[in-house]
């Protein structure tokens, strides 16, 4: 019979006792015949039983006798997986055990668990009293002893209790028979007490099974239960006009509370839901209000990244670049093509049009449309962000040019506003070209970062498109452009360099893209080095070669008497040229004589070495530039020259040697 026919069958005892409630409670089961009563109750469950045996004594009388023993058998048999009462329990108290929390001693409600083997449930108090451990038993009954591991916790020197009632029990029983070990009575009483502790072991482990599989349903119909209380609010939530998106917390908190509210294992009633509408409508008012501002922030986020790349597409598709045109120059080696800084996103977000698109809360496809219709406002903010970076630049070489103004006061109308660029380019790239950036693209037109020689916008187009790569910290509040611009400042002696070379080849006005359309064709005609330059590395060149002899200073030393003379100072030797232009035949053959310079000996300056940046060269060259660069007419083999092993001297075009101007000279 299952629990639902047991409850039926007390709420029908219930019922005979409401209507008897004018009439003395023992009246109304005398009236009822015994045989019918215990009918009646076999019909129950164990834990009804022990309910209904404590509600007065008549009742308990009827059920704890031994003639109802049948009743609380049928009930057990009822229970799904419930081991038959042991032997060394009563009914009752097996029912009391299994089927409530009090304590099997004193009486009192405890949550603790059951122990399976000793069979009782006890509370702190009287499971100090009540249980010992197996030390406590005479070492001759010690085997036939019940014990269990799990009512105490284990101790250092003891891990198996017992109750002390069976150690006394057991200990009289001991006494009482014979001395005689291989007595019949002793033996068979050894032989019973060993087969009763293995009866109680197997219905441990059956009940052990049992609360196990209880505890399981329990759980599971606690879970249905939630589960079918969830689908209640849900519905009942859907039915006053909530959605189920409506329903997904948006923060950690908000889902907290909402789980604590919802998913609670009590069913819901109209009254509770009366309770628990108000505090869900709070959680589902302020969700609504974060889940919208969740979902702006992504629509944002997804337009910010449609925007960033069609806005690459844009640079990939309609690059910004200054193109030489066609002259017919024969030393022209390539296109003279250079691109202009082109910005990302984050860099133009100021400007109306690109905010206009980010933060309007509009569909990706209408984003995509509007960003077309508004190409022409697109490329105007792109051209307002290049024209800050130009007027930056416009500024520093404005300030030096008013600064050699202040520092020389006399004759200073003979310097000059710098005039445009002669080159010509193609008909584009004009477009991107005013009166007032014209000199930005002069070849003499020189800025600096760390010492480094920069042109306008070669060297700064690759300088931004690296930056842009590097990841920025979310709180940094300056730009990539703001960042550039106060890191440059104006280079007059690269200026100057420049503007001397340029007056030497008869190209004055020339533009930067120009001198780089000619490639590696420039040779210094003031040093060792025969390396071929382009017109970036030329200049740089120079610089570091004037610096470096600068710093050692020319004035000779007072130990050593070595002079260390400048010849990269334009003022030094006037009458020779700084650079030279090769053709095409003149680098073919400075190509192959450079080559051949290295297949000697070499040997290398011992005043100028350096060991970072070994330059051996031919003895005669070497010979020669301790002439011209320290005034040693008769240079010392070891005091100011040395040879240099082979495995050190290269073989590269890169090698140094010394001038054919140089050359000639000596």
């Amino acid at each position: 019979m299952s629990s639902c026919s047991g409850s039926a069958t007390l709420l029908v005892l219930e019922k005979i006792m409401s209507d008897y409630k004018h009439l003395h409670i023992a009246t109304v089961f005398i009236s009822i015949p015994i045989d019918v009563f215990k009918e009646i109750a076999s019909l129950l469950s164990p834990r009804d039983i022990l309910t209904l045996a404590r509600v007065n004594k008549l009742l308990r009388r009827l059920l704890m006798q031994r003639s109802a023993k049948h009743i609380w058998r049928a009930a057990e048999s009822s229970v799904d997986k419930l081991p038959p009462c042991p032997r060394h329990l009563t009914n009752p108290q097996y029912a009391a055990l299994v089927f409530s929390k009090e304590c099997s001693s004193c009486g009192i409600t405890v949550m603790r668990r059951l122990d399976h083997v000793l069979g009782v449930r006890l509370c702190n108090a009287c499971r100090s009293t009540k249980v010992v451990g197996l030390s406590y038993a005479p070492s001759p009954i010690r085997e036939y002893v019940p014990t269990s591991s799990k009512v105490k916790n284990p101790r250092t020197n003891e891990i198996r209790f017992a109750l002390r009632s069976e150690i006394h029990e057991l200990v009289g029983e001991f006494w009482n028979l014979p001395d005689d070990c291989d007595h019949p009575d002793f033996l068979r009483w050894i032989n019973k007490k060993l087969k009763r502790r293995l009866e109680r072991i197997r219905h441990a482990t059956a009940l052990a099974r049992y609360i196990n599989f209880t505890s399981a349903a329990r759980d599971k119909e606690l879970e249905n239960t939630k589960l079918h209380r969830v689908i209640e609010v849900y519905c009942r939530l859907s039915a006053r006009g909530w959605k189920p998106k409506d329903m997904e917390m948006a923060s950690e908190d908000s889902e907290k509370a909402w789980y604590n509210l919802v998913h609670v294992r009590k069913p819901l009633t109209d009254r509770a839901w009366e309770r628990l509408y108000p505090k869900l409508l709070r959680l589902l008012k302020l969700s609504k209000r974060r889940l919208q501002a969740k979902r702006a922030k992504n629509r944002l986020s997804k337009r910010y990244q449609l925007v960033e790349e069609m806005l690459a597409d844009m640079r990939a598709t309609n690059s910004v670049r200054l193109e030489m045109a066609d002259t017919g120059q024969e030393l022209v080696n390539n296109a003279g093509t250079t691109y202009l800084p082109f910005p990302v996103l984050s860099e133009v977000m100021q400007y109306h049009v690109f905010k206009d698109l980010v933060e309007t809360d509009r569909s990706l496809d209408a984003t995509k449309v509007k960003f077309r219709a508004s190409a022409n406002l697109v490329t105007n903010a792109i051209s307002k962000w290049r024209a800050r970076l130009e007027s930056h630049l416009i500024g520093l070489a404005n300030d030096n040019r008013k600064a050699r103004k202040r520092d020389y006061p006399i004759g200073n109308e003979l310097i000059e506003e710098p005039a445009p660029f002669s080159s010509r380019l193609v008909a584009g790239s004009y477009s991107h070209i005013t009166p007032r950036n014209n000199f930005l693209f002069r070849a003499d037109s020189v800025f600096s970062h760390k010492h480094v020689p920069l042109f306008y916008p070669r060297n700064f187009t690759p300088w931004f498109d690296t930056a842009f790569t590097i990841a920025r910290p979310p709180e940094a509040d300056r730009s990539v452009l703001d960042v550039i611009c106060s890191s440059v400042t104006f280079h007059p002696e690269g200026a100057g360099y420049a503007a001397a070379v340029l007056k030497e080849l008869g190209r004055p006005d020339a533009s930067h893209v120009e001198m780089e359309a000619l490639g590696e064709r420039f040779i210094c005609n003031r040093c060792l080095s025969r390396t071929v330059h382009s017109w970036t590395s030329l200049i740089s060149h120079f610089l570091h070669a004037y610096s470096c002899a600068t710093s050692t200073n020319s004035q000779p030393n007072h130990k050593t008497r070595i002079v260390f003379n400048n010849v990269h100072n334009w003022a030094t030797w006037p009458e020779r040229p700084l650079v030279r232009l090769l053709n095409d035949q003149e680098l073919a053959i400075h190509d192959a004589a450079t080559l051949l310079d290295t297949t000697g000996k070499m040997v290398e300056c011992g005043i100028c070495y350096d060991p970072a940046v070994p330059c051996p060269a031919a003895r005669r060259f070497v010979m020669l530039h301790l002439r011209h660069y320290h005034n040693i007419s008769q240079p010392v083999f070891g005091e100011h020259y040395f040879e240099v092993p082979d495995e050190c001297a290269g073989s590269d075009a890169q090698l140094l040697g010394i001038s054919l101007a140089l050359d000639s000279a000596g």
